[in-house]
């Protein structure tokens, strides 16, 4: 994110997961060293009534889905960003 401030981060949480504490990915994501706090905005997080493969449970693939499109709906109808970012990848070209 450092070097892209217009990227997008979601994890996706199983309650019963015994692999990651669901608490534990709040934690990381709120102690990560961001040097825009602005950026702190594109960090969100789903919780589901899974294990650690959310996508398993129907129930929870479903609320998985729905956030998704949420998170990819709000990261293209960002016309700035979008900009911003081709703008990155010319200057890499």
């Amino acid at each position: 994110m450092s070097l892209n401030v217009d990227l997008k981060v979601f994890s996706a949480n199983g309650y019963y997961d015994f692999v990651t504490p669901f608490y534990q990915t709040m934690l990381d994501l709120k102690a990560m060293p961001l040097l825009d706090a602005d950026v702190r905005k594109n960090l969100s997080a789903g919780f589901y009534p899974s294990g650690h493969m959310v996508y398993l449970d129907g129930g929870s693939r479903t609320a998985l889905k729905a956030d998704l499109a949420r998170l990819y709906d709000a990261a293209t109808t960002d016309h700035q960003a979008v900009a911003r970012i081709r703008m990155l990848q010319a200057r890499k070209a």
